[in-house]
């Protein structure tokens, strides 16, 4: 994926989720911590609102990102289709691949 495609998905995080995704047990990190936490919960929020149709404050509430969550970031039950929409980051850091210079 170029650094293109990185900074428009970065950007449709940002415009999303800013003001959706909790990062309440961030709140003593320094702040590009807090800025990676938020790129990763928003991240799996844009999924899930992609993949599940649902509104983008409703896929926000779907993150279940914490300290020993075994890599789940966000699940939603999708009863239209019925289906289980989950997203899991087990990469490096997404800030690592998307901070911009």
């Amino acid at each position: 994926m170029s650094i293109l495609h990185v900074r428009h998905i970065q950007a449709a995080v940002d415009k999303r989720f800013r003001n959706f995704i909790d990062l309440s047990d961030f709140s003593n990190w320094p702040p590009v911590h807090r800025e990676d936490c938020f790129l990763t919960r928003g991240l799996a929020a844009f999924v899930i609102a992609e993949l599940s149709g649902v509104a983008d404050q409703i896929a926000a509430t779907s993150v279940v990102d914490e300290f020993g969550d075994n890599g789940i970031d966000a699940l939603e039950f999708i009863p239209i289709k019925p289906s289980v929409a989950m997203a899991s980051y087990a990469g490096e850091s997404y800030a690592t691949h998307s901070r911009l210079p």
